[in-house]
């Protein structure tokens, strides 16, 4: 086990370095400008991140400003944006897409973030502040994370299931007793199931 924990360790390093490899450090397009207050850091970020022309395979240039929108005149040469991944995170942190304790924080099942696409750009925020910043999220749980990367994980109890609407159908497709009536259950869970991305249930 620890041996595949260490080889595990050591393909994440090689894929973030290739990705790091891969930033254009000499480019920032227009996209890639962004004015960020700093007592809302995530929501100054997100019209940023979901621009159309926004490159995450070229650095950022970042601007601080005050509650007047004044900006406080630091030229990004690298210490505004490693600040900036810094803050970004921790904001990321206490975003509701995330829920349970602060160290370990798995996803929540929301509804409107998700017809509002804010699952992926947390992700794409989420990714650009690892491979640009070198800063992770170290408030994953060990399930999050492995579901990230790919690893087998253990799967959650019911008991860990927050959404009550959700944790109720699975309650009733457990205590299905024939396959008809687990169909039954899972046809009446399909609008939460299908949010999950689970289709072909």
């Amino acid at each position: 086990m620890r041996r595949e924990s260490n080889r595990s360790r050591l393909d994440l390093q090689a894929v973030l370095s290739k990705l790091w490899g891969q930033v254009d450090q000499d480019n920032c397009p227009v996209a890639n400008m962004i004015i960020v207050h700093r007592g809302n850091v995530l929501w100054s970020s997100l019209h940023a991140f979901q621009r159309n022309m926004f490159n995450p395979e070229a650095r950022l240039d970042v601007t601080f400003v005050d509650c007047e929108s004044k900006g406080e005149g630091a030229i990004d040469q690298g210490g505004p944006s490693r600040e900036y991944y810094r803050l970004l995170m921790k904001d990321i942190q206490k975003c509701p897409i995330f829920e349970g304790p602060e160290a370990t924080k798995r996803l929540s099942l929301d509804v409107h973030a998700s017809h509002e696409g804010l699952y992926k750009t947390i992700g794409k925020m989420i990714s650009v502040c690892v491979v640009h910043g070198g800063v992770g999220p170290h408030f994953f749980s060990e399930q999050l994370f492995a579901a990230v990367c790919g690893m087998p994980a253990l799967p959650l109890s019911l008991e860990e299931v927050s959404h009550t609407a959700l944790r109720t159908h699975l309650e009733k497709i457990k205590k299905a007793e024939d396959i008809s009536e687990v169909q039954k259950k899972l046809d009446n869970a399909f609008d939460l199931l299908s949010l999950l991305g689970l289709n072909g249930l």
